[in-house]
């Protein structure tokens, strides 16, 4: 049976999944779905495991899952049926499961799947929009904080922001009495506060960028732009990438997602403060013309120039907060040359892939810290053609080590890093 390691994958695309609309809120809607309680549940017509223990599910509509997804299995008479599965063979109105029972028997009961939540409550909140979330495991001690209120002084038709953090320690939704990331000495506020007015403002520092009118280096945030976007979440209960579009609609290039991480990491330093932040970190005022990008994922942008998509949190000894960092791509080269040629990188079932992990390095001393948690590079980027950006986002495919992977096409700062990412599904 899956557990809450299990790495799962969440996507806008399933049966009455919640959508990542232009509206304020709409992101913490969507995270108290996917993180706490699940969502998209949907009656199981028939629910039986054969002789060999193969568990079949049958609905009476599409139901709209995808291979890889660990779904919650709820109502059933007979316990062995109820838990958390991840989905393997699907057709429209039926699915396998990987985990088998022993022996054959059919469920009785009013019998419900949904796709189940990463492992978090929410441990504080102001009754609005703003979360801090905990880890229903003990190891993952953090506080993720979202704030997706509209500040004072922000005009709605702006873009939606909404302003993150990590935190060790606090006493309400508005107290932080421990380490926290990100964070300036010299404005211990500076995350949490709207600094000038109008197309001057500067909202925040850390955020997530959403109902922005465009995405990329020409972005800017005082135009807003309505309705739903691609959104994926993969993760469980030590971390989770949050890879959205930041502008909503259905154009293959609004497909390439914005990535972003918020959770821990195996250390090779032996650092105890093994916990990123990756979020959109750029101090912008919100009528100037800024990157809304997947920065983390591109080389060359550094803590200083405030264009690191990436922070560590801490060093060993619990100093020098905010440390950034530098993935090193593995990148083989650039995408092809001719951006005609079909075959350019479409990675299913047959063909297969090779990937590679994505360590990092510290900026203040170079030393390799650690990698990236289940996310892999190929050794190509996707090319760049504007009828392929997107064209194979969300895909899942089964990798001959016998895992299934998601591919997720990201928006990093320059169009020659344009590519795709796989993210392992792992128990």
């Amino acid at each position: 049976m899956a557990t809450s390691k299990s790495v799962q994958f969440a996507f806008d695309g399933n049966t009455n999944a919640p959508q990542l609309t232009n509206s304020q809120g709409a992101l913490i809607t969507l995270l108290d779905a996917v993180l706490v309680n699940g969502y998209g549940s949907q009656p199981v017509a028939t629910l039986i495991a054969n002789n060999e223990g193969i568990l079949t599910a049958s609905f009476n509509l599409t139901h709209n899952f995808k291979s890889g997804q660990i779904l919650q299995i709820q109502g059933a008479s007979d316990s062995a049926f109820n838990g958390r599965f991840r989905v393997g063979t699907t057709q429209n109105n039926s699915l396998t499961f990987v985990e088998k029972l022993s022996g054959a028997k059919t469920a009785s009961g009013t019998i419900t799947a949904k796709v189940a939540p990463l492992g978090y409550e929410i441990a504080l909140t102001d009754g609005v929009f703003k979360r801090a979330y905990k880890s229903l495991n003990p190891e993952n001690v953090m506080y993720y904080i979202f704030d997706d209120n509209l500040w004072a002084g922000w005009a709605a038709g702006y873009a939606k922001i909404c302003n993150v953090g990590i935190a060790l320690e606090m006493t309400d939704i508005n107290t932080i009495t421990g380490l926290q990331c990100p964070y300036n000495a010299a404005n211990p506020n500076q995350n949490w506060q709207l600094a000038g007015s109008g197309s001057s403002a500067i909202p925040g520092w850390a955020k997530v960028v959403y109902g922005c009118w465009t995405q990329g280096s020409s972005a800017y945030l005082t135009s807003g732009n309505s309705g739903s976007h691609t959104w994926s979440i993969i993760g469980n209960d030590e971390g989770f990438y949050l890879c959205a579009a930041s502008t909503p609609g259905n154009p293959n290039p609004n497909k390439n997602a914005i990535c972003q991480y918020f959770g821990k990491y195996e250390s090779f330093t032996e650092n105890s403060f093994n916990y990123l932040l990756c979020a959109n970190l750029k101090r912008n005022i919100a009528g100037e013309y800024q990157d809304v990008d997947s920065a983390f994922l591109s080389p060359g942008k550094t803590l200083v120039s405030f264009r690191a998509d990436c922070k560590l949190f801490a060093s060993n000894n619990g100093s020098s907060l905010s440390i950034g960092i530098t993935p090193l791509l593995p990148y083989a080269g650039q995408y092809p040359a001719n951006s005609s040629d079909n075959n350019a990188h479409i990675f299913d079932d047959t063909t297969g892939v090779s990937l590679l992990k994505i360590p990092f390095a510290r900026q203040d001393d170079g030393r390799v810290e650690g990698d990236l948690p289940f996310v892999y590079a190929a050794l190509q980027s996707r090319r760049n053609a504007m009828n392929e950006m997107g064209k194979y986002t969300q895909q899942v495919f089964r990798h001959p080590n016998g895992n299934y992977f998601v591919e997720i096409n990201s928006l990093p700062t320059s169009n020659s890093y344009i590519s795709s990412f796989f993210f392992e599904l792992k128990d």
